[in-house]
């Protein structure tokens, strides 16, 4: 078997109590985030794969005992392989209506609809999109709220500070320092802008939402609620 390619990425940081975040890069001068969410079992949710180098691993396996791994979309299937040679048992799971064009790559035992809210997920279908994805919310064992959004929206440092991280942003994203709905998404995915805008805005109302992680950008610490409804208006 081939070696899978290991891109160059950061380490771990703990958002909140049961939330982890690493930063990784790809070949294009582009950012990606996995998180990850520790159940009570201590079985973790592995949301948008990344694979690691050894110290990143060891660090995953002293957080928890990964048991699933979620592919968002088509588009975040690359790195989906890299963990179940590693993790016998590992069940790898994406939304029913992308498990068609996720099938190539990544060998899917499941969907999210059969095995995520029986983990104490809530799953919301996007609306107004081409991309077949959920926006995933958890209660943490604070009780505090998370969403885990995969494309709809991208924020500050989806890119590296230098001349192609600046070119790739102004190809794709279309600003730099704030929250919202990325050039190529608008370009590539939304059908329908009102109820895309609407959905977000709608996920302002979620009770006790604490943070919004998201796939390519910082995540929304800091008054999440009013950042969707700007992202929405």
């Amino acid at each position: 078997m081939a070696l899978h390619r290991v891109y160059p990425h950061g380490r771990w940081r703990e958002l909140l109590p049961g939330l982890w975040i690493i930063r990784g890069k790809i070949g294009a001068p582009l950012y990606r985030n996995m998180v990850v969410v520790r159940l009570p079992s201590n079985d973790l949710v592995i949301h948008s794969a990344v694979a690691l180098d050894d110290v990143g691993m060891a660090e995953l396996d002293s957080i928890g005992r990964p048991a699933y791994v979620i592919v968002p979309n088509a588009q975040h299937q690359m790195d989906a392989p890299f963990y179940g040679p590693r993790y016998p048992g590992l069940r790898m799971i994406c939304p029913e209506a992308a498990r068609l064009e996720i099938r190539p790559v990544a060998t899917i035992v499941a969907t999210a609809e059969e095995v995520l809210p029986g983990l104490g997920f809530v799953l919301h279908p996007v609306p107004g999109s081409k991309a077949k994805e959920y926006v995933y919310e958890y209660a943490l064992p604070s009780s505090d709220r998370i969403l885990i959004i995969n494309d709809m929206i991208w924020g500050p440092n989806a890119t590296p500070d230098n001349l192609g991280g600046r070119l790739m942003n102004m190809l794709l994203v279309g600003f730099h320092d704030r929250y919202g709905i990325a050039r190529v998404y608008r370009r590539r995915m939304v059908t329908d802008m009102p109820s895309l805008k609407r959905f977000i805005a709608g996920l302002s109302t979620v009770a006790g939402l604490k943070l919004v992680t998201i796939s390519h950008g910082d995540p929304i610490a800091t008054n999440p609620a009013a950042e969707l409804r700007a992202i929405g208006a």
